[in-house]
């Protein structure tokens, strides 16, 4: 039955059945008429707030001494009227209406929050996307600002850090599916949004969202809300990686974003991080990559300490907070310490966004000393197996039942 066909939605059209009946027989019972009657003024009241001719409606269609058909026909006219097509608000033709426009759009902006990692906070983001690849997102961890932009069709990037006026171009080279799915995320995010159907799978409740009243529709796993007064796309709302991902602030083809905004050169005044591009090799990702990260990280950080969190922007917090320790390091390594972590960052991310909810991945490394063959800092449950794979602090993996979690810290 589709949704965008309002006499056939009972929840809008059973009111004024039952009163049209009601009218239809000559004299029906008053207990009759006044069910109909009541059924008809509960649908009014939804609607009432977003229709000011609606109050003068319910004033017809309350009880009185004179109740006769010619009243009911008036309301079942009126009725009619407001309650399908309210003055354009129509929720299946908003929800019609905001697919045409996001299909129609070259690049579309917005915000989005979301956790990377299940110890952090949720971070804002503002990204856009440019038809048929370019993708660009912005955020700011610990007062650095990040810029990067992608091409996913051709596999190249660009990260800048504009405050120190540092960037490196980008090569990647090896994506497996997976890895492309997750470096194109903000094509995904997008593309359900651009590719929406012309008619949700249910329609919601109302709610209020930064003072504007809005009305919900799931798609899949997705709920978006829509102004159906205006026919905006407000909030969009789904599940990624077990954790909640919120879009809003949604912007289609705005002037700011033409083809410069999406540049893959380094900009003038920029200094490149290495002589070369990056080059992020994604080919055969696995828990071994993220053993290594681990094992970097930890060999620069004061004392051999593991980090607070597996969250690649851990570093630029320890970095200005002085815990970071290269002398260390071997005057090689510390030279190509900066190619090393992008690579391993990028292939551990990798692994870390291809586990699902369901496979309960823990870290839990924040204060354990490298070497700490007793302590357990990662956990998680591969997907058809009864035992969870464990990594230990002297960076062993091995095999175990998830009664050993029970009095571990899941930070």
């Amino acid at each position: 039955m589709p949704l965008n066909d309002p006499m056939e939605r009972d929840e809008d059209a059973g009111p004024l059945h039952e009163m049209a009946e009601a009218v239809k027989a000559d004299r029906p019972p008053r207990d009759r008429y006044e069910t109909a009657r009541l059924h008809l003024l509960e649908k009014m009241n939804q609607i009432q707030k977003e229709n000011p001719l609606m109050s003068a409606l319910k004033n017809i269609a309350r009880p009185g001494p004179r109740w006769a058909t010619a009243t009911g026909l008036i309301i079942i006219l009126i009725a009619g009227v407001l309650v399908f097509n309210p003055f354009g608000r129509n929720p299946s033709q908003a929800f019609a209406a905001v697919a045409e426009q996001f299909r129609k759009a070259v690049t579309v902006s917005f915000s989005a929050t979301y956790a990377l990692d299940e110890n952090q906070s949720p971070v804002d983001y503002k990204i856009a996307f440019r038809e048929p690849s370019l993708d660009r997102f912005e955020m700011v961890w610990q007062g650095n600002r990040i810029i990067q932009v992608n091409d996913t069709a051709n596999n190249k990037g660009l990260i800048l850090m504009p405050d120190a006026k540092t960037g490196n171009e980008t090569e990647l080279a090896s994506m497996p599916s997976s890895e492309r799915e997750r470096l194109g995320l903000v094509k995904m995010l997008t593309q359900t949004v651009k590719n929406l159907p012309a008619q949700a799978d249910a329609i919601l409740d109302e709610r209020t969202i930064d003072g504007r009243k809005v009305t919900g529709y799931r798609v899949g796993e997705q709920t978006f809300w829509i102004d159906v007064h205006s026919k905006t796309l407000i909030q969009m709302e789904k599940s990624l990686g077990g954790r909640p991902l919120v879009m809003k602030d949604f912007r289609l083809d705005p002037p700011e974003l033409d083809e410069a905004a999406f540049s893959l050169k380094l900009p003038a005044g920029y200094t490149a991080m290495t002589a070369q591009p990056l080059k992020l090799d994604y080919a055969n990702v696995g828990e071994e990559d993220l053993v290594k990260h681990l094992r970097l990280v930890s060999s620069v950080i004061q004392g051999h300490k593991f980090p607070a969190s597996t969250n690649p922007m851990e570093l630029l917090t320890l970095g200005k907070e002085g815990k970071l320790d290269f002398k260390s390091l071997p005057a090689e390594q510390a030279r190509s310490f900066s190619q090393d972590y992008a690579q391993s960052a990028q292939r551990m991310v990798t692994f870390s966004m291809s586990l699902k909810p369901e496979n309960d991945f823990h870290y839990a490394g924040e204060g354990v000393t490298f070497g700490d063959a007793k302590t357990p800092i990662a956990w998680w449950k591969p997907t058809g197996l009864a035992n969870y794979r464990v990594i230990w602090g002297d960076l062993r993996i091995t095999e175990e039942p998830a009664s050993i979690f029970a009095k571990a810290p899941k930070r």
